[in-house]
């Protein structure tokens, strides 16, 4: 178990291969730029529902993350 920071950047440059919403209009899984990302779970923040665990691969990496404080 590793604890750390990540910061996340939204970007538009490279298109959405897949996407898919749960009922509320929260990413469950996106496929972009050979990434695929799940979600599993989101908690709530001050201002927005904010994903509390991820599961990132591509072919050369796959990482779980859990996230346990959100700074926006």
């Amino acid at each position: 178990t590793r604890y750390g920071t990540v910061t996340g950047v939204q970007t538009c440059a490279l298109p959405i291969f897949r996407l898919s919403l749960d009922p509320g209009g929260r990413p469950l899984y996106i496929e972009q730029s050979g990434w695929k990302v799940s979600y599993d779970g989101y908690t709530a923040t001050k201002s927005v529902d904010m994903p509390v665990k991820l599961l990132m691969a591509n072919d050369k990496l796959r990482a779980r993350v859990v996230l346990r404080e959100w700074e926006i």
